[in-house]
């Protein structure tokens, strides 16, 4: 489920998957939440990034926990690299032709930077946009989408907002 290989988390933890997988497996962590795991792994000699994918990875191989499940629901990311300055790509997202149905009911507005709020189409959950200027006139738009209801949620959103952000790239490229 990992896209990191063994080697990789070896070099980086002093142990593989499986390896960690046995190592919490004999403390019990099959009957533990998330952060249980994580404080388990704490006291281990690892970053907390490696602990939080670490944890994930247990939890997805052993509980069942499902690509993209959060404590509170499903998330899922796109993102895209436009040759536009920020304020052009955010009047772009603004302007509400580049994604799913639905509107974005803003809660919190950071001009040129950040926007947030709740969705309005049918799968619901909260948005977060992230823009970043880019050297050569270029921006990146990152779009987080949470509090998804299931998998089948998030895999229609996924698609659907990447492919607004391709069509936005298409059209502010052309």
């Amino acid at each position: 489920m990992t896209h990191i290989s063994d080697e990789k988390v070896r070099a980086a933890t002093g142990r593989d998957w499986a390896q960690w997988l046995a190592w919490l497996d004999a403390r019990g962590a099959k009957n533990m939440n998330h952060k249980e795991i994580v404080a388990l792994l704490k006291p281990e000699d690892i970053s907390p990034w490696y602990r939080q994918t670490i944890a994930v990875t247990y939890e997805q191989k052993r509980q069942g926990r499902k690509l993209g499940e959060m404590v509170d629901g499903f998330e899922i990311s796109a993102s895209k690299t436009i040759m536009a300055q920020v304020p052009i790509v955010e009047a772009a997202f603004l302007s509400n032709k580049y994604g799913p149905e639905g509107t974005l009911e803003i809660s919190t507005h950071h001009e040129g930077k950040t926007i947030r709020g709740a969705w309005s189409g049918s799968a619901g959950g909260r948005i977060g946009v992230y823009l970043y200027g880019l050297e050569n006139g270029k921006s990146r738009i990152t779009l987080n989408h949470i509090k998804l209801n299931n998998t089948d949620d998030g895999a229609a959103m996924k698609a659907a907002w990447r492919d607004g952000l391709s069509k936005m790239k298409s059209d502010l490229e052309a």
